[in-house]
């Protein structure tokens, strides 16, 4: 399971109160605990220990290009899902008459040239929230 790593921050507010939470930036920590106490004034944020949180679940989805889509090319699972790094996506894209498959896609990265493909997911903390692999076909002549 892969995992990243968060600090763990210690605010100190007016009048003495106290709180804590994990972030990966003191910024980001400095927010949640300034947003937490409001109207609270936030006086110090302290960075403490390292804890590791693993990486959470996230969804993927496929996709066809519209005009690929209206000529009747498919991807599948067509409602996509939720998965974890490490985990493996089963796709399948059909291609119909006049068309041919050219490859499943994330971004301009191509995953794989086979039609049915199987893709690890990678770590989901330098990946976006929701991952599209996109079947990508192309009209032959």
């Amino acid at each position: 399971m892969a995992t990243k790593l968060l600090n763990s921050y210690e605010a100190t507010y007016e009048g003495g109160a106290k709180a804590v939470c994990n972030a990966q930036t003191m910024e980001e920590a400095a927010k949640a605990l300034s947003d937490e106490t409001e109207p609270s004034i936030l006086q110090k944020v302290a960075a403490g220990i390292r804890v590791l949180v693993p990486d959470p679940a996230l969804a993927f989805k496929t996709a066809v290009a519209d005009d690929m889509y209206a000529a009747g090319n498919r991807a599948y699972p067509a409602n996509g899902g939720i998965v974890k790094a490490g985990d493996t996506v089963f796709l399948s894209a059909v291609a119909v008459d006049g068309y041919t498959f050219d490859g499943w896609y994330q971004g301009e990265t191509k995953l794989s040239e086979d039609a049915e493909a199987a893709v690890v997911v990678a770590s989901t903390s330098t990946v976006p929230a929701v991952i599209t692999y996109e079947a990508r076909f192309v009209q032959s002549i």
